[in-house]
């Protein structure tokens, strides 16, 4: 196809065309410009950050191989398959930078710069040929300009002979007819010669239109449309030398990144965990079990205390523990099967990864092998609390129904089953079975016997609450609870019970019920009388019973006659009488905190050991002292203060 005869006379509206054309090649030559730039801006900033890797690799690569800490010092010998192969990714991948600055400065040298160049050309030769045929155009104008002066001039010659030819009519006279004859004679070849000229002109007229329009003009046509082509077959020449830059670049980066993948199918994590071990190889052997640690003051032994209210205590705890040992282990078994699963999952994932995310398998994997660990140790708790317990108790796990308590806030005074207190105070702890109807201090709970609906283990239980509390009412002793085998004989302050309870045998008293925790030892009650025979380790002396059984009791258990010598002296050192709450509010007005308290409720106040109270005298609910400190007023435990 020729533009001569597709679209002929068309010059200006083609040339413009071409124009944009031109400014076309000028927009690819910048979009390659561009490229280049962010080519090697990308390669700059990627070289930077490949060095920075590979400095902290650096500093790094000792501690990653083996440890922050390893056993033995490395001398560079140590090789990790996982550092090698990051090395010989960094150095892939800066090899990939300088790749792709050498591509932006072939972009830049082989096709901004030719097109850039072609752009320019090809706008010169197309003004050029825009003024060519201007100039055409205008020659061919002058030569239709001279037809239309021909026409013009002939038609005034014509009109001349006409004037004459009219003259020669109207003339009169023959001298004035002769004059206008040969007046129109001249005229008549005058125009003779105008309308030949004016002929000759019309045929130069018609022969430069026909060089125009016929051969000149579609010419000119032509020759835009091989500058068209030219600047096409130039474009194509740049694309070409792109695609080749482009592919050349890809072969290059094809080849690093098989290197990288030989890098990562090196890594070899056996291997790593070896020589991260065979660095890190210290003696170990299990810690030796932990032993029973008597206390300097306190003759003990590492047995269990199974009589009364510690076996009590011990068969309620007993049947706890199993009952949550049995709920426990189907947990324990299931979360290990669930574990099985978490790990077919995880390894599926690892050798497919286009099935799920090995991450989130790997986390989900973790999760649950922290909730079967965490089980399994409270399962082995559990297993040596109920397995100490049982052998300890010999089989007497308590034949009784277990209680179902439940929390209670009681509006209606009730006395606590165990510690026979009020259990409507301050606090509010506390609790109610819901079968039988028992109430009790939460702290006291683990004291009941499982004897639910069995009034007389109840009314036994009742009546040695009840004698407990005569015997603190009237001795201000602490609840036995204060004299365990961790507790410390002189750490309460002890009084003296009434001279009415004692024998005749014997040389002292034992203020308190006290039983025995080993052969050495001997069982006392509170009132019985005792023979004391010597004293034996800080806080204990040697007695005889009425029976002529010897053995070793606190001497803050015992009181003394006050004619005889030897204990009197040394118990009032470790623990002197304390005088009845009542006497001491009538005598001070200042009391002294013996243990940490913390309030539970607004009505109550937050002690620490070793603070000075001060005594409010208000009476409040049994068992409770009203006290002021640092200007806050509330109630405390009685038993917590040394009045």
């Amino acid at each position: 196809m020729e533009f001569a005869t597709a679209i002929p006379d068309q010059f200006v509206p083609l040339s413009s065309y071409l124009g944009q054309h031109n400014a076309f090649l000028g927009d690819v030559a910048g979009f390659y410009q561009a490229r280049a730039v962010l080519e090697r801006e990308f390669a700059g900033k990627l070289t930077a950050l490949v060095r920075d890797a590979q400095k902290r690799r650096a500093r790094k690569a000792s501690a990653l191989i083996v440890g922050e800490q390893p056993s033995r010092r490395d001398d560079g010998g140590a090789i990790s398959s996982t550092d090698q192969a990051w090395a010989r990714i960094l150095s892939e991948t800066e090899e990939l930078a300088l790749d792709r600055s050498k591509l932006g400065d072939s972009l830049d040298r082989d096709v901004v710069s030719a097109l850039s160049t072609a752009e320019k050309r090809s706008e010169d030769s197309r003004k050029r040929h825009e003024a060519f045929h201007a100039k055409a155009l205008a020659q061919r104008d002058k030569v239709y300009a001279a037809r239309t002066k021909a026409k013009a001039t002939y038609d005034d010659a014509c009109a001349v002979v006409e004037g004459f030819r009219q003259k020669a009519e109207l003339a009169k006279d023959e001298r004035r007819s002769d004059k206008a004859a040969r007046q129109y004679e001249l005229a008549t070849l005058d125009m003779a010669n105008t309308k030949n000229a004016y002929i000759v002109a019309i045929a130069v007229a018609n022969a430069a239109k026909d060089q125009f329009f016929t051969t000149d003009l579609p010419s000119m046509h032509n020759h835009l449309q091989a500058l068209w082509n030219t600047n096409i077959a130039l474009l194509i020449q740049a694309l070409e030398r792109v695609s080749a830059l482009d592919q050349k670049y890809l072969s290059d980066s094809t080849r690093h990144q098989i290197q990288i993948s030989q890098a990562v199918e090196s890594i070899d994590v056996t291997a790593d965990q070896g020589t991260y071990a065979s660095y890190n190889t210290r003696p170990f052997t299990i810690p030796a079990n932990i032993t029973f640690e008597a206390c300097p003051i306190w003759h003990d032994t590492d047995f269990l205390v199974v009589q009364d209210e510690p076996r009590t205590v011990l068969q309620n705890k007993f049947m706890r523990s199993r009952a949550t040992l049995e709920d426990l282990k189907p947990k324990a078994s299931s979360k290990k099967r669930e574990v099985t699963g978490a790990v077919k999952t995880k390894d599926t994932y690892l050798a497919k990864p286009s099935l799920g995310n090995l991450s989130d398998a790997m986390e989900s994997y973790l999760d649950i092998s922290r909730q079967v660990i965490t089980l399994e140790a409270e399962v082995a708790a559990l297993q040596a609390e109920v397995d100490t317990i049982g052998k300890a108790l010999g089989g007497d796990h308590g034949k009784g129904k277990q209680h179902a308590w439940k929390p209670s806030a009681l509006t209606s005074r009730s006395s606590c089953s165990v510690c026979g207190h009020s259990v409507v105070g301050l606090q509010k702890h506390g609790l109610t079975c819901r079968e039988c109807g028992l109430a009790c201090h939460k702290a006291c709970e683990i004291k009941m016997p499982a004897a639910c609906g069995d009034t007389t283990a109840t009314s036994s239980r009742a009546d040695l609450s009840r004698t407990s509390s005569v015997i603190s009412q009237e001795g201000k002793a602490p609840s036995l609870k204060r004299f365990s085998s961790t507790s410390t004989a002189s750490g309460r302050p002890l009084s003296g019970v009434s001279e009415q309870s004692t024998a005749q045998f014997g040389n002292a008293t034992a203020q308190f019920d006290y039983s025995g925790r080993s052969a050495m030892e001997l069982s006392v009650q509170a009132g019985e009388r005792v023979r004391y025979i010597r004293d034996e380790a800080e806080g204990w002396a040697r007695v005889a019973n009425a029976q002529g059984a010897e053995g070793a009791v606190p001497t803050s258990y015992l009181k003394q006659d006050a004619t005889s010598n030897g204990v009197s002296k040394r118990a009032s050192s470790i623990a002197p009488p304390r005088p009845s709450s009542s006497s001491t509010r009538s005598a001070t007005k200042q009391a002294k905190a013996m243990y940490d308290y913390t309030a539970a409720s607004p009505a109550e106040v937050t002690i620490r050991e070793g603070d000075t109270l001060e005594l409010t005298g208000k009476a409040i609910d049994e068992g409770w002292t009203e006290v002021t400190l640092r200007g806050q007023t509330g109630a405390v435990p009685t038993s917590y203060l040394a009045l």
